[in-house]
């Protein structure tokens, strides 16, 4: 998945779950269980992308995921504890933050981060556009769908 739907689906869980001790599991989960979906990302035909282009392409998103999130939290859900909605944010992207530590700042194999590695490499289902990104516009409209439709 993208940052962006990755963000997005934090914001959604900031808005509708204001207990961190409720939010946080369900950020971080959320991330696993996006990433099952087939979908389009940066790192979709990573054999044929530099590291730089792959970079500029995910700080993009990044960018984007978190113009997005304060946009929806503020004007949406017409929330303001953005401290808030960083945390849970932050939880729902921190997979994707410790992959791409791992892989381009530390650059080392440790125990700690290894199962997320292998676990994001297991889990992710890539698809090619237009399909790849449809799926996500999908995703983010059932999860709308099951936190703010069918748990009111």
């Amino acid at each position: 998945m993208t940052a962006t739907v990755h963000a997005v689906v934090g914001t959604f869980i900031a808005a509708r779950f204001v207990d961190p001790y409720a939010a946080v599991p369900i950020a971080f989960a959320s991330h696993y269980t996006l990433d099952m979906v087939p979908h389009w990302d940066s790192a979709t035909n990573r054999v044929n992308k530099s590291d730089k282009k792959l970079l500029l392409e995910a700080l993009i998103d990044t960018l984007i995921a978190v113009t997005v999130s304060f946009v929806l939290y503020g004007y949406l859900f017409d929330l303001e504890n953005y401290s808030y909605l960083i945390l849970i944010v932050g939880v729902s992207l921190l997979p994707d933050v410790v992959t791409f530590l791992t892989r381009f700042v530390f650059k080392k194999k440790n125990i700690l981060w290894n199962w997320n590695n292998r676990l994001q490499i297991k889990l992710n289902r890539r698809l090619q556009l237009p399909w790849g990104i449809l799926t996500q516009i999908i995703a983010v409209g059932v999860v709308y769908l099951v936190l703010f439709r069918v748990f009111i």
